[in-house]
């Protein structure tokens, strides 16, 4: 894997970052770090989908009947750097299957995932494994997708508001919605990010008062 991608500045309206993001593959793990994450690949990741069966393939996340919330997503958000990261034919494979389906399978109105569960929640981490899959691939699929349920929540969100985990960490959401702003400078972005943020906890306020 090479290092595909140009460091992305923000893009106006934004303030200009004080540090930019490194994309995956600009950064190449040797030694001490190579090997824990070879200890990882040999390890939990590497074999999870062989004896839990909520990572079968029969996950929602797949096309299954299965488990269709977070635990598909999660588990592809840590599988798809780790695999790319050390070129692991074998974890590029298990990690290809997960994206594959969702990129081709979105809905005519946008939407993406499993139709059984419309929680905006899982969609959020879902957004973060195809971003640095496209930082390792620039597969072409991506980023059109990725618009077209960011048009989706444009859409959407001010009568299906953010709740639960949703509403807890919307900030997730949000990053993403700036980094593809960034690659892209689609400008309904920047009113997206900033509708998510309205109907998103406040942490700040939140900040000793509940300790």
């Amino acid at each position: 894997m090479g290092y595909r991608l140009p460091l992305s500045q923000n893009r106006p309206p934004l303030q200009p970052a004080a540090f930019l993001a490194l994309p995956l593959g600009a950064v190449r793990p040797r030694g001490w770090l190579a090997a824990q994450l070879r200890i990882q690949a040999d390890g939990l990741t590497g074999h999870l989908e062989e004896f839990w069966p909520d990572l079968r393939h029969n996950n929602a996340w797949l096309g299954g009947d299965g488990e269709g919330w977070e635990r598909g997503p999660y588990f592809a958000d840590g599988l798809v750097p780790l695999a790319y990261l050390l070129d692991d034919p074998l974890l590029v494979a298990r990690a290809q299957k997960w994206v594959d389906w969702v990129l081709s399978n979105p809905q005519p109105n946008g939407q993406i995932g499993p139709r059984k569960n419309n929680d905006w929640w899982p969609r959020m981490i879902m957004l973060k494994v195809l971003g640095s899959y496209y930082e390792a691939t620039c597969d072409s699929r991506v980023l059109p997708v990725m618009i077209d349920y960011s048009r989706y929540m444009l859409r959407a969100l001010p009568a299906r508001r953010l709740e639960n985990w949703g509403h807890s960490r919307g900030a997730d959401n949000v990053l993403m919605v700036q980094w593809l702003y960034n690659l892209t400078g689609e400008s309904f972005l920047v009113d997206l990010a900033n509708l998510i943020l309205s109907q998103t906890a406040d942490w700040a306020s939140l900040q000793g008062k509940n300790t």
